[in-house]
């Protein structure tokens, strides 16, 4: 009986290990923003006010920035924006790379790398630059295949992309493997209670 206990409680955990909720994550553009944010956060330095030049091609990132700067006491102006009263610094960007990439990992689930790289200027009013660099970052974390697939932004081709495939054992051998066992544990565990208790 024991040997039967144990195969049941692997079954049940095997079981649990595939079904397991998935951790609140963010999304591809979330994770975007959040290099955006690491890149360009810092760059206008003790400015309180300044105007935003940033790139067309994403325009999930100036959103996040214009909050992060928001909730940092900054007011920051589209360079767009009327204003002839007083002249401003104003941070300049242009992508250099933006993508996120995924990849299969053996428990099963996909690696998700997002990467970003910009190239940036600060100029002041008078137009002398206050800096002029680039920063290239990166965020890798896992995910399911589902919440990968969940994540795609069909409006950013970036982030509009299909998981990669899995193996041929992934995809159905291993499936078969775990409901085979379960059923094997549950035809066992009523067979033998059913003979246990002719038995008697």
């Amino acid at each position: 009986m024991p040997r039967i206990l144990v195969l049941i409680l692997v079954i049940i955990l095997a079981l649990l290990w595939t079904a397991r909720p998935a951790q609140a994550q963010p999304t591809h553009v979330q994770q975007l923003q959040e290099l955006g944010i690491r890149c360009l956060g810092n760059v206008p330095g003790n400015l309180d006010s300044f105007r935003l030049d940033g790139d067309e091609s994403a325009p999930y990132l100036p959103s996040a920035l214009f909050s992060y700067w928001s909730d940092n006491d900054r007011q920051v102006f589209d360079n767009d924006t009327l204003r002839t009263d007083v002249r401003l610094p104003v941070l300049f960007y242009r992508l250099e790379n933006v993508g996120i990439e995924l990849k299969r990992v053996k428990s099963g689930g996909l690696l998700r790398t997002a990467s970003l790289g910009v190239r940036y200027r600060l100029s002041g009013p008078g137009g002398q630059i206050l800096a002029d660099n680039q920063c290239s970052d990166s965020l890798t974390d896992t995910l399911s295949v589902e919440r990968a697939r969940a994540y795609a932004d069909p409006r950013y081709s970036e982030t509009n992309i299909e998981p990669p495939q899995g193996g041929w054992f992934r995809s159905v051998l291993e499936p078969a493997v775990i409901a085979g066992a379960a059923a094997i544990g549950a035809y066992l565990f009523f067979n033998l209670r059913s003979r246990r208790t002719n038995d008697r």
